[in-house]
């Protein structure tokens, strides 16, 4: 007897997946449209630029003459990308020039380079350019004039303690650069030193504010061998020597004051020594306890370094004459190495650094930057470019400036958290962020805005509008949506409107709703005359009113979910396809690497994810398949997103890497020229009543090839069904065959059409339940689900 299966839309996945009998249970890489389902659109990468650090934050816009942008804004830098072309547009914090003797230091062989400059401020992976630079005696063979002054600048190895000198990587493009022969050498440069960089993963429970160091009891501190470290060739493992350890296998133990290097080499970078410094401020794991006196530690423990690295090279008595280490029992299943970062986390933790959030706007034409904790800066569009290609820069680089430095320019805030323009009536508006005249402080529930139509004016007066409000409900702002009608605003426990009422108030303020607070600042965006936010519980709905969604899916989300790099969610609004889309880290990632997806013309939701497998922390390579921010296809033709193309972790020598580049969404059929999996599984069907099983002998589905490239004779979708005789268990009939479809050699392009091969296909089941599952693994087509039916005869009793 033939059965047609109609699923409802929608992916339902709270419980068990007998439970979810009659629906759809489980999904990858699909979406639902006009009830049916259908593989998700492909991706491109949108030239093959890079941007330094890990991008936080897309924008898109159009100058006055019709010119489009796409502005990036990563933890480290901001870009203004035309066409293919990013322009690196991060503001300059401080410039000047040096003078004197043996400005720089160069040692042969060595990436290094040595820079003098007293009270530079610098700190670690900030950016620098220099201009101008003299060395009367002549540049030390490959480290030459032209290698100084590019444009692309250097990153900050290290930073004297004192703040007389820092070190820099040396490299030319991509390059690394080693010196030739020592020297010392330079009597002057001119020097920029960009907006100091921002971290890139939240930290929880690391430092002194936590764990151990926040309890009742200082932890006993332990002084080391004056020479303590000692390395063996080929293993992962260090052994320290102090007079009498205290440590047993198990323990923690956190190091300080490490300096000097073992081995030859490591495993990464064979002819660059371990440094020891990279173990300061961390907890290690102690693995053994060789003999009385010494411990020791495993780096492979560490996503620092990762699985597989080891240390080349047997050393002993390393180390130079600093060291200390604090004791604690202190165990955490969830941690297995002592680096919090990158998506671990601890059972008792505190907030100690906040990962850099990133936002950018557009005031007409310009643009508008900022990131958490730091000021405003502006754009100016026509200034920097002609008919949409940049102009030589004025002072040798591009840079937005600090809204502060403009003529005219009065009280902007010094300091904000986030920012919007209210775009209905032209106000600037500030969210958590410094009072009038103040410098350095943070009032994170204060609410200030600009002059309308003047993004440069923030005193109140009584010739302006600008001015500033308190919000009450809540400790926090965690940010804001600018709506055609209103500014509705979020505290960590409340909502309030925000709209213009003109002079003398200004704007009235309404708090809509207590008890209601976003999980992460991003987790936020409008669409529809509606704002969607992600909530620590459940999803939400605004539309004069907050409302809660019905989610069939909020346990599958926030049972895997990584609340310590709640900072990184970002909404992903594709407003062609009426899909509001939060892309978050699972409770193993260190960045988003998950999807949930709210179709709101549909009232439908399902869900996917990016997998970050081939992201690699211990040596970096390329993925496409992960996402850290996301734009609407508002000015280009499809969405646009930025994702991780490269992360390598510092080691001592070489630079930590973070690269981001973007891609081109809903544009064909595969990931970025790679095969995309797509799937969606049913719930456990019923097929007999009562202790009876069915048998299943025959299914004639119901699919649709589409977006195929015309290079492609074949086109193939799976069809599997797993049968069960009692919920939960093992699958006992298990049977799957792939649905052909031959391709039309009379049609191409959009009309491309194909024809399936056979008009039934067989498949043999005998259970209880049933879940049927279609997938697809390809770069050359998409597919689309109608009513498939299914052959069952009744087959007695077991």
């Amino acid at each position: 007897m033939l059965k047609r299966f109609t699923l409802p839309p929608g992916i339902r996945h709270e419980s068990t997946q007998y439970a979810a009998s009659g629906s759809w249970y489980d999904s990858d890489n699909i979406r639902f449209r006009s009830g049916m389902v259908e593989s998700i659109g492909g991706w491109v990468r949108d030239g093959m630029y890079s941007l330094e650090g890990v991008g936080r934050a897309s924008h898109t816009s159009r100058d006055y003459a019709g010119n489009n942008y796409q502005s990036v804004g990563t933890d480290w830098k901001y870009y203004v990308i035309t066409g293919t072309a990013p322009v690196d547009v991060t503001p300059i914090r401080d410039s000047g020039t040096v003078s004197g003797t043996n400005l720089f230091t160069a040692a042969a062989g060595s990436s290094l380079l040595t820079v003098s400059d007293v009270n530079n401020g610098l700190a670690v992976n900030d950016w620098v350019n220099f201009e101008d630079v003299l060395a009367p005696g002549g540049f030390p063979g490959t480290v030459t004039e032209e290698l100084l002054e590019q444009e692309r600048g250097f990153q900050v190895a290290s930073v004297d303690p004192g703040g007389d000198s820092y070190e820099i990587y040396l490299w030319d493009g991509s390059a690394e650069v080693e010196a030739s022969i020592d020297d010392l050498f330079g009597t002057q440069f001119k020097y920029m030193y960009r907006v100091s960089s921002g971290i890139s993963s939240q930290v929880l429970g690391n430092g002194f504010g936590s764990s151990v160091w926040g309890g009742d009891s200082m932890p006993t501190s332990f002084p080391l061998d004056s020479t303590p470290v000692s390395s063996a060739d080929g293993q992962s493992y260090l052994t320290f020597a102090d007079a009498s350890t205290p440590l047993v296998i198990g323990e923690y133990a956190y190091l300080q004051g490490l300096t000097g290097t073992v081995g030859t080499g490591t495993s990464i970078h064979p002819t660059t020594k371990f440094d020891l410094t990279s173990m300061n401020d961390h907890w290690w794991r102690v693995s053994a306890v060789p003999t009385a006196g010494t411990f020791r530690v495993d780096l492979a423990d560490a996503a620092y370094y990762g699985t597989g690295f080891s240390i080349v090279g047997d050393d002993s008595g390393k180390g130079g004459t600093a060291g200390t280490f604090y004791q604690s029992d202190w165990t955490v299943p969830s941690v297995t190495g002592a680096i919090r970062g990158w998506g671990e986390s601890s059972e008792e933790s505190s907030l100690t650094a906040d990962v850099r959030r990133v936002y950018i706007d557009n005031y007409g034409e310009d643009l508008m930057f900022c990131n958490s904790g730091g000021p405003i800066y502006y754009y100016d569009i026509s200034a920097n470019t002609s008919v949409g290609i940049p102009l030589d820069p004025a002072g040798g680089l591009f840079a937005a400036k600090e809204m502060g430095s403009f003529s005219g320019s009065l009280f902007p805030p010094a300091r904000v958290d986030s920012f919007i323009v209210s775009k209905k009536d032209g106000h600037c508006v500030a969210l958590g962020c410094s009072d009038v005249g103040d410098a350095v402080n943070i009032n994170s529930m204060l609410v200030r805005w600009s002059d309308q139509n003047n993004p440069f004016d923030w005193g109140p007066s009584s010739t302006n509008t600008s001015g500033g409000q308190v919000l009450r409900a809540g400790s926090k702002i965690l940010g804001g949506v600018s709506t055609k009608d209103e500014v509705v605003i979020f505290t960590d426990s409340a909502v309030y409107s925000m709209r213009f009422i003109g002079p003398p108030d200004v704007f009235s303020f309404t708090l809509i709703t207590d008890g209601v607070g976003l999980v992460g600042q991003r987790a936020v965006g409008s669409a529809s005359s509606a704002v969607f936010l992600m909530g620590n519980d459940g999803f939400y709905v605004y539309t004069g009113a907050v409302e809660p969604l019905a989610c069939p899916v909020v346990n599958y989300v926030f049972d895997d979910f990584n609340r310590s790099q709640s900072s990184k969610i970002f909404t992903a609004l594709s407003s062609g396809l009426s899909e509001m889309s939060w892309f978050y880290p699972s409770s193993l990632s260190f960045e988003p690497d998950r999807y949930v997806t709210y179709n709101y013309e549909e009232n439908v939701w399902y869900y996917g994810s990016m997998d970050m497998s081939a992201l690699s922390e211990l040596s970096g390579s390329s993925s496409s398949l992960n996402r850290t921010s996301w734009q609407d296809s508002i000015v280009f033709d499809v969405p646009m997103a930025t994702y991780l193309l490269e992360y390598t972790p510092s080691m001592g020598a070489t630079p930590l890497i973070q690269r981001s580049a973007v891609m081109s969404h809903e544009v064909g059929s595969s990931a970025f020229g790679e095969d995309m999996d797509s799937y969606i599984e049913s719930g456990e069907l019923d097929i007999s009543d009562g202790d009876n099983f069915s048998f299943v002998s025959r299914a004639i589905p119901d699919l649709e090839i589409f977006g195929a490239s015309d290079s492609s004779s074949m086109a193939s979708v799976n069809l599997s069904i797993q049968g069960r005789d009692f919920p939960g268990q093992a699958s006992a009939s298990k049977s799957s065959t792939d649905i052909s479809f031959s391709y039309d050699q009379e049609s191409s392009g959009r009309d491309a059409t194909y024809t399936p091969v056979s008009n039934g296909t067989s498949i043999r089941a005998r259970a209880r339940s049933i879940a049927i599952r279609y997938s697809a693994s390809a770069n050359d087509f998409r597919w689309r689900l109608g009513e498939s039916r299914f052959d069952f005869r009744p087959d007695g009793k077991r």
